[in-house]
């Protein structure tokens, strides 16, 4: 359980990013380093 909580943890700009369906290159630069610096932002 806390595996999936620390993954969750990591995920959760993607995850927020997806739910409210706005891409990541209408988010401003500095934005998006501040989601960056709380959790990981996967770029394929």
């Amino acid at each position: 359980m806390l595996a999936n909580l620390l993954h969750f943890y990591d995920l959760y700009p993607n995850i927020l990013l997806h739910l409210k369906s706005i891409d990541r290159a209408s988010l401003a630069p500095d934005l998006l380093e501040s989601l960056e610096f709380h959790g990981h932002i996967y770029t394929p």
